[in-house]
């Protein structure tokens, strides 16, 4: 399996027990999605790569949290909410979740309120993970963001999980 951060694409080989074998490649690197066999139709999964169990993104978060103290997960779309399921942010006291979109502040998602953005200047945040997107663009707009409201350390997706390690 290998994972482009910059473009959000899985590629993985898989076998089917017809025997047939092939390569997919998804969009999204955190989704789990659903696929069948072109040769006898039998449905798969693409799950969450298991080096990112919830074992391993858990134990990201904590020592993040333990480095730099109260962490924020900037978007709550689709794959951030993955994410934070997986590393059951539930029990997670120093977690603040922020999003843009006005709809979906105040909302409550894993026992904790999705904020505004404005909520750096009251916080005293030492990061900010921003959700997987294309292009590293988008990084720089949260970077500046952030920036005006803080001194927090934006950690990219690719950091966060040290996909270039593996």
């Amino acid at each position: 399996m290998s994972l482009d951060v910059l473009n959000r694409k899985t590629s993985a080989r898989y076998s089917c027990t017809c025997g047939y074998e092939a390569d997919i490649m998804i969009s999204g690197i955190l989704l789990s999605i659903g696929f069948d066999c072109p040769n006898c139709r039998q449905s798969y999964s693409l799950p969450f790569h298991e080096k990112y169990s919830t074992k391993y993104a858990r134990g990201r978060v904590e020592s993040l949290i333990n480095k730099y103290g109260e962490i924020a997960f900037w978007g709550l779309g689709i794959e951030m909410q993955l994410l934070l399921k997986k590393m059951d942010i539930f029990s997670l006291a120093n977690i603040f979740i922020i999003d843009k979109d006005i709809q979906k502040q105040g909302l409550q998602f894993m026992n904790h309120t999705v904020n505004a953005p404005d909520i750096l200047k009251f916080e005293k945040l030492g990061a900010v993970i921003p959700t997987p997107v294309s292009g590293l663009s988008y990084n720089r707009t949260i970077e500046n963001e952030v920036a005006e409201y803080c001194e927090a350390k934006v950690i990219s997706i690719g950091e966060f999980l040290k996909l270039d390690q593996y």
